[in-house]
């Protein structure tokens, strides 16, 4: 941010982290509302919505509808999406496809979101991962919740942590984040109940079930992930020319079967700016008139399972 931009008082706010206040709260999920929003979204057909709060200026030529508390929800067609870090993705898999009453899925979501080229702009630069999965009973955790994130700051690892756990060889013996491991990693309903940090879950390249497409130019980061930082699969790897990383999400969403039986559907989470705060250096909102995302690609992957085609979100310019 610049102070030609937003002035001294902008800066001070950001400072303390009382500019992020109010869509951090909005980013702690709540997997109870998410199911009340999917039964008021089955209907409309299968794919990928956004579910906007009531306060939001929504272009009423968009394709949508709304619920009954008065938030407007728009399926994404290609057509460029005004964005709310209050907002929420919701998502029908294979097409609307129905799930039996007590039937569980998982499926982990990536997303990757690319800022508008501004040569005059001072853009966001991800250097952490917003995680998240519902701290809920399950099938492998019939009598304990699983562990979940406190907090927005505690759903935030750097992305150096996030790679360090999940490498490409299976040999590799890098640190491995007890965090990453108990509140966004779970048991599925396989024999044995094997968690999703499991090679027999997720494959031997854990990078390529949960790591992302591109990475930023972190010299550490290309050696924990390709090993020689100047080979060509890393160099590949790298945002070309204007287009960096400026957000990163990686959740477990789990979804369950309820009488009378219904389309499978899950929430999950919008791309987030997150900043390093003046004070301690660790991730916090960033405020929103200082965030410009332009295209957020989207990974599905059933697990078990293996990655579905990708889904792009355009967000319009501001």
């Amino acid at each position: 941010m610049t102070v030609r931009r937003f002035g001294r008082a902008a800066l001070i706010l950001q400072a303390l982290g009382l500019a992020a206040v109010a869509p951090a709260m909005a980013q702690m999920p709540n997997w109870d509302e998410d199911r009340t929003v999917c039964s008021q979204l089955a209907g409309n057909g299968g794919g990928l919505f956004v579910l906007y709060p009531p306060y939001a200026t929504i272009d009423p030529g968009l394709r949508g509808g709304q619920l009954n508390d008065g938030r407007r929800f728009v399926r994404v067609n290609g057509t460029p999406l005004p964005y709310q870090t209050a907002a929420r993705f919701f998502y029908f898999p294979n097409g609307g496809a129905i799930m039996r009453p007590g039937e569980e899925a998982v499926w982990s979501v990536r997303t990757e979101t690319v800022e508008t080229p501004d040569a005059n702009y001072e853009r966001f630069k991800a250097k952490f991962v917003t995680l998240w999965r519902p701290g809920i009973k399950t099938k492998c955790s019939p009598n304990v919740a699983l562990e979940t994130f406190t907090s927005f700051e505690d759903r935030n690892v750097t992305l150096y942590k996030y790679a360090e756990h999940h490498p490409i060889d299976p040999t590799d013996t890098l640190s491995r984040s007890a965090k990453i491991r108990n509140r966004l990693h779970m048991d599925v309903e396989l024999p044995g109940c094997p968690s999703t940090d499991d090679t027999a879950v997720s494959g031997p390249n854990r990078w390529d079930a949960y790591g992302f497409e591109k990475i930023p130019d972190d010299p550490r980061l290309i050696k924990t992930i390709f090993k020689d930082p100047n080979s060509v699969e890393a160099t590949q790897s790298i945002g070309r020319g204007n287009e960096r990383r400026a957000a990163y999400t990686m959740e477990f969403t789990i979804a369950t079967g309820q009488p009378p039986a219904a389309p499978a559907c899950f929430g999950f989470t919008v791309p987030i700016p997150v900043k390093s705060s003046f004070w301690s250096g660790g991730p916090v909102m960033g405020l929103e008139e200082d965030w410009r995302p332009h295209l957020t690609k989207i990974r599905f992957r059933k697990v078990p399972g293996s990655n579905l085609q990708p889904v792009s979100v355009l967000w319009k310019a501001r």
